[in-house]
């Protein structure tokens, strides 16, 4: 560092360190799938970046098996607004209409409940206010968010006396692939299309 002005320079690194790059070719893979394909960012200076998880929305990476599989995850989560006691929520699996999971009695706060291991299928989320108002904003600042594998299936607060949402479990898994492209695409078509 020097002491005269506008000649620092400091480099600030979170985690490991940077790696520099002017290529994608200067990209080690880090060996974590799920991380997904390491690429150089071409910013000033270009450094190497994860593109991410792999998988597609409904989807878990699972690392062992470098493989994507249907997310069977779901989480509601709820904070109530100033008369919890007339909040309620269900889960029913379309087909036969079984409960999978349910709420009520809840106290002022916020709840939340995870269930795993559901059947490919299709399932209804359905929201209850007793008194037909909701759970925002008059009394309270209530939402509720219900996600899959941490990836948002719907989230609300303002409704009357309920709010249902369909939502899909799907089987089978699928592998990705695990090497970078050879080649990127270019950016305009060699020749004009016919």
């Amino acid at each position: 560092i020097s002491t005269e002005p506008a000649t620092a320079s400091i480099d600030i690194i979170f985690g490991a360190d940077l790696l520099y790059c002017t290529s994608d070719a200067d990209c080690l893979d880090d060996n974590i799938y799920c991380n997904g394909v390491e690429t150089c960012d071409m910013g000033t200076p270009g450094v190497c970046v994860s593109s991410g998880d792999p998988c597609q929305l409904g989807s878990k990476c699972i690392e062992e098996s470098q493989s994507c599989t249907s997310c069977d995850e779901v989480t509601v989560h709820l904070t109530t607004d100033n008369y919890a006691g007339e909040t309620s929520w269900d889960i029913k699996k379309d087909s036969d209409g079984t409960t999978i999971g349910s709420g009520s009695g809840f106290s002022i706060g916020y709840h939340t409940a995870t269930f795993s291991n559901l059947q490919e299928g299709t399932y209804t989320f359905t929201i209850y206010d007793a008194w037909g108002d909701g759970i925002c904003c008059s009394f309270g600042d209530g939402s509720y968010e219900v996600t899959l594998c941490g990836n948002t299936l719907v989230q609300g607060s303002s409704f009357g006396q309920s709010e249902s949402t369909q939502f899909t479990i799907e089987s089978g898994s699928t592998s990705l692939p695990t090497t970078n492209p050879t080649q990127k695409p270019t950016s305009t078509p060699t020749k004009q299309p016919t």
